[in-house]
Parts: C-alpha cells; sequence; structure tokens
C-alpha cells in the first residue's frame, strides 16, 4: 500500500504524457507530485445522465441526445473567430449545434454519422430551433462521458483543461492503486466513514451523488484530524516541558454568592485555599483595607458595585482551577461586546498578586492601554498588600503604564519598579516587549485582542521574567489568558486555537439595554440622525461619529474624520463641542481628546476606528458610523458596542449605500442582531474563515475540502476527541508512524496559518 507521503514525493512527470511542458504547466497550478494532482478536487460536478429526445428538449434543459448529423459546415466569423455549424437530428425533430474555436470539428464530424452530443440546450434566435453551443461529443455506441463528470480549476494562461486533470487522474488513481490508511477499520466504523482508497476514488469518480458527500466527509476529515493532532501534540509537548505556578486562589472558590442583585451580603465565599507542592514560593503579599490580613480576591469581589453574571463567575472558577494547577495555563476567554471581560481579566491579575507575584496586561494600541489603566486604578482602589517596606507594613497595590509614549525619565523609573517587583500589575503595548523590560517575579499574563499579537509575541511577554529561560525567578512558566472581544464561532475556535482552553462568556450584565440599530440607506435621511445626537447630547449623554478615512483621499472614495469633523461642527451640529481622534494624532493629543470626551469637555467624538475596541465611555448613547458598507461585519459589532455600556438607552446608526450584495448582507444582519456570536456565522458564511480569523489567514487557510462553517461543524468537534485519544500521551506518535507523517507534511503546506494564531 502506498502513502500519501510517498505520492508526495513523486513527481507529476511519471505520468503517461506528461513531459517538461505538461509538468511546467501542471506546477504553475500547484501541481507537482502525485498526491498534488489527487487532492485538486473538483469545483463542481456536471450530471450527464439524462437522455432526451429532440422534440423534448427546452431552453434550460442539460441532456445528451443521439442523433445523426444531417449537415456540416465551417467558416470565419467577421472578427476572424472559427465556427462550425452542425444539423441534427433523431426521429422526433432536428436541432443546431454550434462550435467556437473548434475548427477541427469540421474534420471529425460527418453527414450521416451517428453522435452523442451533451450541453445546455438554448434557443437559436433566427430558426428557433433547439441549439446547443460547444457540447461535449461522444461517437460510438454509449458515451464513455455519462454519469456524474467532475470539473476541476482549469487554467487558460498554463493551457490545462478540466479535460487534461481528468485524463492524469484516470491513470494516477490506477497506479496508485491501495492507499495506506491510519485510521482503523474499527475507528472508521465508529465514525461512520469510507476507507481513504474509496474515499479519492469516488471524489473524482462519482457513481451517485451520495458518493461525492460520502468521499469528501472522509477526506475533509483527514485535513480536520492532521490538524487536530497537530494541536494536541503541541499541547501536550507544552504541557510536559512546563513548570506551571500553584496560585493561591482564595476567595474565589464557591462564588455563587456574587450573583443576584449586587446586595452581597455577609453570605461569604471563602473558597479553597490550594496545596502548595514543594518548591519555594514568595511570601504572600495581600492585606485588607483595615491593615488586618485577609483574602485580596474577597475584598475585591465585595468591593464590586453590582453583580457579576453567572457566565463572569463561571468563567472565573474556570480560570482559577488552571491557576492552582501545577501546569501552566493556556486559556482563550472570548465574549461578546460588553459581557464583562474585564473584570474576569483583573480577577485573573489579582490571583498573581494575591500570591506574591507580578502580573501583566498586555494590549496592542496606546488608547487600549491607558483604557485598561483607568479602569484598574478604580477598580483596585482601597486594595491592598503587604510590603515590610511600607508604614505599617501595608501599601496600596501599585498599577503601572508603560506604552511608546512614556518618556524617558518616567519610562527608566518604571522599568526600574518593574524589575524590582514593585509594580504589581503592569499595563502596556508591544513596549513591554522592549529588550530593557524584565519583571522581578511575572506569575500572570493576559493578552487583549490576541489577534492582534502573533505567537512569537505572546512567548515573548512569558519570557519578560528575568529569567533567559523564560521562567519566573523559581523556574515556572507564568500563566496566560488570551482575549478576544471578536466572537468566534466555537468550532473556528476549537480549529484555530485547539492548543488553547476555551471559556465563553454568554450572558451580558443585568440593566443593559441591547442597542437599537437603524440602517439610514441614504443621504436624504440623515437629518434625522444629527437631530438624534443632538437630543441626546442636550439629556447631558455623549455621540461617536465614526468615519473610514482620516482625509479626503482622491484614491479611496468614503467620508473623512477631518472633514467631517469640520462640516458638522459648522452645520448640522452646530454649538455643540465637536472633537476629532485618529491614528495619525500625537499620542499625548489622543491620550488629552479621550480625556476631555470622558469628562464631557468633548460632547461629540468624530473619529476611525482607533476607538473600535476597548474604549469604555458610559455616558456614550450614540454611535453614527459614516460609510457603513465600507466595514467588515465584526469592525461594525465593535464600534456598535461602544455605547449600550450603562443602564441608558443606545442608538447606532449606519449610514451607507451598499454596491455589493455582501455589503448589503452586512449592514441588514448588523441591524437586526445584537448577538455577536450570531453574527460571527453569518460573517464567516459570508466572508469564508480565513478572513473571519485575522488577515494572516486571508487566503489559504491549509484545508482543500474541509469548512469551518456550519457544515463541518461537528466534524471539527469529532476530529478533537479523535485527535486526543490517538495522541494520548505519545505527542510523537511513536505507535502511528503514518499519521506521523501525514500531521507533518499537511504541517508544512499549512504552517503559517497554524503558528499566526
Amino acid at each position: 500500500m502506498k502513502s500519501l507521503m510517498l505520492l508526495a514525493r513523486t513527481p507529476i512527470a511519471v505520468l503517461n504524457g506528461v513531459g517538461d511542458k505538461y509538468s511546467a504547466s501542471l506546477a504553475s497550478v500547484g501541481i507537482e507530485s502525485i498526491f498534488d494532482l489527487l487532492t485538486c478536487y473538483p469545483y463542481r460536478y456536471e450530471d450527464r445522465r439524462r437522455v432526451s429526445e429532440v422534440a423534448a428538449l427546452s431552453p434550460g434543459d442539460s441532456s445528451w441526445i443521439h442523433g445523426r448529423i444531417t449537415e456540416i459546415k465551417g467558416y470565419r466569423s467577421r472578427r476572424g473567430r472559427a465556427v462550425v455549424e452542425a444539423g441534427v437530428d433523431d426521429a422526433t425533430g432536428t436541432m443546431q449545434v454550434v462550435f467556437f474555436n473548434q475548427p477541427w470539428r469540421a474534420r471529425q464530424l460527418h453527414a450521416g454519422e451517428k453522435v452523442w452530443m451533451f450541453g445546455e440546450v438554448t434557443s437559436n434566435r433566427y430558426s428557433k430551433l433547439a441549439e446547443m453551443v460547444n457540447p461535449t461529443v461522444d461517437i460510438g455506441n454509449w458515451p464513455a462521458q455519462a454519469g456524474l463528470v467532475p470539473v476541476y480549476p482549469a487554467s487558460e494562461k498554463a493551457s490545462i483543461t478540466s479535460s487534461d486533470i481528468m485524463k492524469f487522474l484516470d491513470e494516477a488513481l490506477a497506479r496508485a492503486g491501495e492507499l495506506a490508511d491510519p485510521l482503523s477499520a474499527s475507528q472508521l466504523e465508529k465514525l461512520n466513514m469510507m476507507g481513504r482508497t474509496s474515499a479519492f476514488w469516488l471524489i473524482h469518480r462519482p457513481r451517485s451523488p451520495s458518493d461525492i458527500a460520502a468521499a469528501r466527509k472522509r477526506l475533509a476529515f483527514d485535513e480536520l484530524l492532521w490538524l487536530q493532532v497537530h494541536l494536541a501534540a503541541t499541547e501536550i509537548r507544552r504541557r510536559k516541558s512546563s513548570a506551571g505556578i500553584r496560585h493561591d486562589i482564595s476567595g474565589i472558590g464557591g462564588l455563587s454568592w456574587l450573583r443576584g442583585d449586587g446586595d452581597h451580603g455577609d453570605n461569604r465565599g471563602d473558597g479553597q485555599r490550594s496545596r502548595n507542592g514543594n518548591r519555594p514560593r514568595p511570601r504572600p503579599r495581600h492585606a485588607g483595607t483595615g491593615g488586618g490580613v485577609s483574602c485580596l480576591l474577597d475584598e475585591f469581589f465585595r468591593s464590586l458595585p453590582f453583580a457579576l453574571t453567572g457566565s463572569q463567575v463561571k468563567a472565573i472558577e474556570e480560570i482559577a482551577a488552571d491557576m492552582a494547577s501545577p501546569l501552566p495555563m493556556h486559556r482563550l476567554l472570548q465574549g461578546d461586546v460588553g459581557s464583562g471581560k474585564t473584570i474576569v481579566a483583573v480577577a485573573a491579575l489579582l490571583t498573581g498578586v494575591q500570591g506574591g507575584y507580578q502580573s501583566a496586561l498586555m494590549v496592542p494600541t496606546e488608547v487600549l492601554a491607558e483604557q485598561h489603566l483607568f479602569s484598574l486604578q478604580k477598580l483596585v482602589t482601597g486594595l491592598h498588600v503587604a510590603d515590610d517596606s511600607a508604614i505599617g507594613g501595608i501599601r496600596p497595590i501599585e498599577v503601572q503604564l508603560l506604552t511608546g509614549r512614556v518618556p524617558g525619565s518616567a519610562r527608566s523609573d518604571i522599568i526600574r519598579r518593574i524589575s524590582g517587583g514593585h509594580a504589581d500589575i503592569v499595563v502596556g503595548t508591544h513596549a513591554l516587549l522592549s529588550e530593557t523590560v524584565s519583571f522581578h517575579n511575572l506569575g500572570v499574563v493576559v493578552v487583549d485582542e490576541q489577534h492582534r499579537f502573533g505567537v512569537e509575541q505572546r512567548l515573548s511577554i512569558r519570557g519578560k521574567s528575568g529569567n533567559p529561560a523564560g521562567h519566573d525567578s523559581t523556574g515556572h512558566d507564568p500563566d496566560v489568558l488570551v482575549m478576544t472581544a471578536t466572537p468566534i464561532p466555537r468550532t473556528a475556535a476549537l480549529a484555530v486555537f485547539g492548543d488553547l482552553d476555551l471559556t465563553s462568556l454568554s450572558e451580558m450584565p443585568e440593566g443593559r439595554f441591547p442597542v437599537k440599530t437603524i440602517w439610514v440607506k441614504s443621504r436624504g435621511q440623515e437629518a434625522k440622525v444629527w437631530e438624534a445626537v443632538r437630543s441626546e447630547v442636550s439629556a447631558g449623554h455623549k455621540a461617536y461619529i465614526v468615519c473610514p478615512l482620516i482625509e479626503d483621499n482622491e484614491r479611496q472614495a468614503g467620508v473623512s474624520a477631518t472633514h467631517e469633523m469640520e462640516r458638522l461642527a459648522n452645520g448640522p451640529l452646530a454649538g455643540l463641542a465637536v472633537g476629532l481622534m485618529h491614528g495619525a494624532l500625537p499620542a499625548s493629543q489622543k491620550a488629552e481628546t479621550m480625556e476631555k470626551f470622558r469628562t464631557g469637555k468633548i460632547q461629540v467624538l468624530v473619529s476611525t476606528t482607533v476607538v473600535e475596541v476597548g474604549v469604555d465611555v458610559p455616558d456614550a448613547t450614540v454611535m453614527v458610523i459614516e460609510g457603513a458598507d465600507r466595514f467588515g461585519l465584526a469592525q461594525l459589532h465593535q464600534l456598535r458596542g461602544r455605547v449600550g455600556r450603562s443602564n441608558l438607552p443606545s442608538w447606532c446608526y449606519l449610514l451607507g449605500e451598499p454596491v455589493t450584495k455582501d455589503g448589503a448582507r452586512r449592514l441588514e444582519a448588523i441591524a437586526t442582531t445584537n448577538d455577536g456570536f450570531e453574527l460571527s456565522e453569518i460573517d464567516m458564511d459570508i466572508r469564508g474563515e480565513g478572513a473571519v480569523l485575522g488577515t494572516r489567514q486571508a487566503g489559504r487557510s491549509g484545508f482543500k475540502l474541509a469548512t469551518l462553517r456550519r457544515v463541518d461543524s461537528g466534524e471539527v468537534e469529532r476530529a478533537r476527541e479523535l485527535a486526543m485519544d490517538l495522541v494520548g500521551n505519545d505527542p510523537e506518535l511513536s505507535s502511528n508512524p503514518l499519521l506521523h507523517d501525514e500531521v507533518a507534511m499537511f504541517i508544512a503546506e499549512a504552517g503559517h496559518y497554524l503558528v499566526s494564531g
């Protein structure tokens, strides 16, 4: 039996008729080996099973007819194109056939000859007879190409036709014979799937639509399995080579008392203190507000002016279980806009601080970093840690900000406080990855908006602990929590982030009103939008107006923030305090503008998408998105999420006149539902999984048949379960070398897709 690896190493030139010219042509379309040819799957099938009489043909039919050539003639059109016309009849009537750019048909076909022809039927506008243009022709007793005929990607540039690929596949399938299969007969039976050899034969040479479905199911499952085996093996290797920190999770166990109407009462949830193991650990430094030692997390939860949702409680408990484990946490936290990810993240950061460790929060932009600093400082006000050098033995929790705009002298002081262990929580951008930054005992890393960071950057921040090996001062790896505010369908999350444990926030805090979204379909209806903005501002609230461009651009059509700010301030919104925000402004000016907006000195903020994520101004109640059809669905949902962040009713107005069906579908979807997970499914349907998961995956996903859309959603979970069973405690797959080789081959082809997440 031949393995796929062997076929991948066998050049296409071994096939009859594939010389240097065809080899070069096939290589130009990505077919260099027999494996490449076998996995060049049909993109559709032509049903050539129908046979009709000429008299029964109607325009739009696709059918075989069996008739006699009555006449044939060839000529050149006025534009010089070769044309061959033929008359064909049977016992019921006559039809016409036209061949364009096939002059050899005049030599192939002869009057009086019996032929089979298959094609789509049209009506000749002059004779009104049924007509076929460029039909398939078969001279014989029964057409060899009857049945379900695969149609393959062709390339006019490379002079490769679907028929060429079909001819080469006939020989390749015959010579390949039985193919080695990494799955046993019992595993295939449990999965209700056919063997690999049958799958390759039937996807290329099906006898019925059910053959196509069954073959595709098996071959797509192989691709999903290869990916899941890779992710499972990667995770097992990571766990084996890592030593985690047993964090003190006192104050988290039994958080059910936090659910409810916000009246926390006296039902303390002291939780369970995790065991320390045999390794030395820093002395716990938590202290209560009154000077006596108490549980930092308990104090934090009791200080919250609101109740947590059940979803938040569950997420915090899942994260706490990871952090109490001797294995390093590696978890993805995802939730819809406004679902309360920040509180969950802060609980993780404080868990590290409670045990005497430092925590880091890395975000992609300075605006978001400053927003998180502002939120964190409010949330930890009144919380203290033990410090022998402080008067009274305690001091407030120290939160530091490190971004590219921090000036030199202040930057040096912050870096010293980080390396000396004085900074308990550090919020920063890529500046945290600087070679000059080193933590004293980093215990927890939270990465926000994870899709904007590659794996290398996530690993780099883990290594900022003052230890070249990337561990904390005791030789252990910090726990890592990555977050995304862009909901990802569970299927896609399992496929792309399979090496991460998944936690999803599915509830919204009580008292939140769904944002009412209105699609304003023409410029003539704008006046009502500006009236709504003025009305909300007069009530003491604030408004965002988001534009796709910073300045007017001759090469790009669209509303610019600079121009719109001037137009609105001098026109529809005259008399209101209108400000401008975009990414090209100096960092200090952006920070100053956001502070003015937050405090009410700016009532209407005209901005680009720099406010897309993380910005939290609770009394902002109106979001106007200009040129909304120019934004993606996830972006629109994130922008809408800047309002509706309190108990105030809020509105989002979409100004856009889409010129494509997809653009209209996006605006219709965002106006219809506030559910980010539902929108992510729609987005995946519209754009495909590659684009949904980020530009680094746009284009090739590594899959030729499998899809992360609904059609394969159940298969992803089945592939993951089987992968975990197959890998077990054997991440090198020594017991299944065939699967090992196939996974290695797949990863080599799709490696960029797999390592960028």
